[in-house]
């Protein structure tokens, strides 16, 4: 099952989703982040990119998934 991390960057508003291919599919990570974004009154605007992290995520959501929250954007 996927897990969120709290939105947090220099950038702006992102949405941060720890998962794991082996348990997760794309729409269940893309679904996290819309909600996550939404707290924000945004919409996902791009995927920032993906990689593999399990000192932060967990041995059980290795991955994370990051992508960019705004407004009025071009969806992804």
């Amino acid at each position: 099952m996927p897990k969120p991390l709290v939105p947090d960057t220099p950038e702006g508003p992102a949405s941060y989703v720890c998962y794991s291919t082996w348990l997760s599919d794309a729409a269940e990570v893309r679904a996290i982040a819309d909600r996550q974004c939404r707290r924000s009154g945004m919409d996902v605007t791009a995927l920032l990119g993906q990689s593999w992290t399990p000192m932060r995520c967990g041995l059980l959501t290795p991955e994370v998934a990051a992508f960019r929250c705004g407004r009025g954007g071009y969806g992804y």
